[in-house]
């Protein structure tokens, strides 16, 4: 079953960890917050794909989703060990 809530703290989390972990002491800590963030983006992504498929969102915004994230991932997963 599809639920808002989940789509909505998966995708709050993304920035969460990332905040949370720009204030870490080190860059093992940082790192491991965003590999958490990355985590969300996945399920972030995922919740999307089913949310369009039953038809709770169209597929082009689904895909305007998408392309937000796509611009994310890259940098963050720069950063991972």
């Amino acid at each position: 079953m599809f639920r808002v809530d989940q789509l909505k703290r998966a995708a709050l989390s993304i920035s969460n960890n990332i905040a949370e972990g720009s204030g870490t002491a080190t860059k093992k800590n940082f790192s491991s917050f965003l590999d958490i963030s990355l985590a969300s983006a996945f399920e972030t992504i995922n919740l999307l794909y089913f949310a369009a498929k039953r038809g709770y969102i169209a597929e082009k915004e689904r895909l305007k989703f998408y392309e937000k994230l796509d611009t994310c991932l890259p940098a963050g997963r720069e950063h991972l060990p």
